[in-house]
């Protein structure tokens, strides 16, 4: 347990070209700004929300046809998306994969998407066998083990090492926003160690970046490959944050796609 951490770890500069990948020519990812309007159907007309999508996809260079959308249920189950399953969730949310938080593909100009507003987006990219991953990750799925869960089965799947797969963590809520209860607390230290929280003026903060490392850890990522800390979404306005900004969150689209 870190007694103290500094705030400044989580607040980082923010960028709107915040990507992952950059030094990977085959693959190309990032996440949308609250600026970019909200991509979440939960809260919102649905006409603004394809229009959001629409705007966004082309500000980015991309076929939103061929994106692919989820319902995002805070569980651990994993996709694999063909090219048949082009457009489903994008324009329509009763087509959405349906109790998916996780999707993966081999498949080039597939672009998956996931919706954030604190939670984490987890991007993966296999440079051996060209493979891509994305996760929606809140804390339950943290604590279920959906980040080391993506890792096994992209092995089993695609034969990924885990010890080659890239990992990188896109803007989430940061240690220093996240004020928790200590049962839960407790319940993250018996799943993935101590420095997972730490106390400051007697109050006890989450770190889920952390617990996403240590899970990755645990399912062979090579800690040398370890990403840098995300901007946090509480603390940079341009982000959309459920715990600052409440309900309905203007969630943000990241997406993953092979070039």
């Amino acid at each position: 347990m870190s007694q103290d951490k500094q705030s400044s770890d989580n607040l980082q500069p923010s960028s709107s070209a915040w990507i992952p990948f950059s030094d990977q020519d085959w693959v190309r990812g990032g996440i949308s700004l609250k600026a970019d309007g909200p991509m979440s159907w939960s809260g919102h007309p649905a006409e603004t929300i394809v229009a959001n999508r629409r705007n966004y996809f082309a500000k980015m260079g991309l076929d939103g046809n061929n994106a692919v959308a989820a319902d995002q249920t805070h569980g651990t189950r994993a996709y694999i998306v063909k090219k048949a399953d082009a457009g489903k969730g994008i324009w329509e949310p009763s087509t959405r994969l349906s109790g998916t938080d996780a999707m993966m593909t081999n498949e080039s100009g597939m672009i998956l998407t996931t919706l954030h507003a604190d939670c984490a987006p987890i991007y993966y990219a296999d440079p051996d066998h060209k493979v891509i991953a994305l996760v929606h990750a809140g804390w339950r799925g943290i604590l279920s083990g959906i980040a080391g869960q993506i890792l096994e089965r992209m092995t089993e799947e695609f034969g990924s090492d885990p010890g080659h797969v890239l990992a990188a963590v896109g803007p989430m809520v940061s240690a220093s926003a996240y004020e928790a209860d200590f049962d839960l607390i407790r319940r993250f230290i018996a799943a993935y160690g101590p420095e997972v929280f730490f106390q400051k003026s007697g109050h006890s903060y989450l770190d889920l970046f952390a617990a996403i490392m240590a899970d990755l850890v645990q399912n062979g990522f090579d800690k040398a490959l370890r990403p840098e800390r995300p901007p946090c979404t509480s603390l940079n306005p341009e982000y959309s944050s459920y715990r600052r900004d409440g309900s309905p969150p203007a969630s943000m689209m990241a997406w993953l796609t092979i070039e």
